[in-house]
């Protein structure tokens, strides 16, 4: 089976101090153990990089450019 990573996946697992962190780590090592096929989208891509980038005050991660791209 192969599966699509949502871009909720993404943004925890870019973000350590999360408590969602270690679940979404978890869940792709899973995927992977099992040796399934797992995508990224350009539009996964654009909706974290909006997210991160997002001030706090706006429901964003607050992230510097620098911090998304890393």
């Amino acid at each position: 089976m192969a599966y699509l990573i949502d871009t909720n996946i993404i943004l925890r697992m870019s973000q350590p101090n999360n408590s969602m962190c270690a679940e979404a780590l978890n869940a792709l090592e899973i995927i992977r153990r099992r040796g399934e096929d797992h995508y990224l989208t350009h539009q996964n891509l654009v909706e974290f990089w909006r997210s991160a980038t997002r001030p706090l005050e706006r429901n964003g991660l607050g992230m510097s450019l620098a911090e998304a791209e890393a």
